[in-house]
């Protein structure tokens, strides 16, 4: 059965080495994402409460993240 709370949810053991630091993430975030219902809410939540903190992690004022609904986002190209 699909679980929102995971106790494995948390960032991952950084090196410094961004490679080697992005694919520990992208591990556990692939981990965590296949634990979760199919309900695209929860999925688009789970994304953009790790945006957020991947955002606010940086500390920098001048990066920022908004989720547009799909029906209002321009298209690309």
């Amino acid at each position: 059965m699909p679980r929102i709370d995971q106790p494995w949810a948390t960032i991952p053991a950084l090196t410094g080495w961004r490679d080697a630091d992005w694919a520990a993430f992208a591990a556990v975030y692939q981990r965590v994402t296949a634990g979760l219902p199919a309900d695209p809410e929860v999925r688009h939540a789970v994304a953009a409460a790790t945006m957020n903190g991947l955002i606010s992690g940086l500390r920098q004022n001048h990066v920022d993240w908004l989720r547009i609904p799909s029906k209002m986002a321009a298209p690309l190209g």
